[in-house]
């Protein structure tokens, strides 16, 4: 049984949302404006619950993922490998606007990259690659700073293919874009 695929449209809006939401979210931390990421997480998740045909079940995904990956920066951050500057928070907690970034890739996993479901192995990949990527890219834009980039970014390496198979396999489950609530099967085409 093939699970309904959101719409073309929707995926596109989500995508773009998605970059939208994270270079401003980043931007905004680099220059000072921490609050901007979550001011922008706000509209994102309002669009995104509005458009789904369960926002209970997207809600619940995405607070998942918020606390997963949450974690996985918590531990990277007690570790002192990194380090959020301005973060408006007590040393040794990630700021809010991080977790605004996590909140906002929760909104992907049903939409945009509803396809890496059935690729676990290039998930793994990607997510090996494309986290010490972009958290090196949020280093030199000054968002964060990686105190100790061996570590760090090994640790991301590692624990990102972890959160986002996790991550992909909550989506399944709690997939409120399926149509007709149920999850999906594992071996489905999704």
């Amino acid at each position: 049984m093939t699970a309904p695929v959101p719409s073309r449209t929707l995926v596109v809006a989500n995508v773009l949302l998605y970059e939208i939401g994270w270079f401003a979210t980043v931007l905004g931390a680099a220059a000072h404006h921490a609050w901007l990421g979550p001011a922008v997480t706000i509209p994102i998740v309002a669009w995104h619950l509005r458009a789904a045909q369960s926002a209970w079940r997207e809600a619940m995904l995405i607070v998942a993922v918020t606390l997963l990956g949450g974690t996985l920066d918590a531990l990277l951050v007690v570790r002192g490998w990194l380090v959020f500057p301005d973060a408006g928070v007590r040393p040794g907690l990630q700021p809010w606007w991080m977790l605004a970034l996590w909140t906002q890739f929760a909104t992907t996993l049903n939409l945009g990259l509803r396809w890496l479901r059935a690729r676990p192995a290039l998930a793994v990949a990607l997510a090996a690659v494309g986290a010490p990527l972009a958290y090196a890219g949020g280093a030199r834009l000054g968002a964060v700073s990686l105190v100790a980039p061996g570590p760090a970014l090994t640790a991301l390496a590692l624990g990102w293919p972890l959160v986002l198979l996790a991550a992909l396999a909550l989506a399944r489950t709690l997939d409120g874009y399926r149509g007709d609530g149920r999850p999906v099967p594992a071996g489905a085409a999704a």
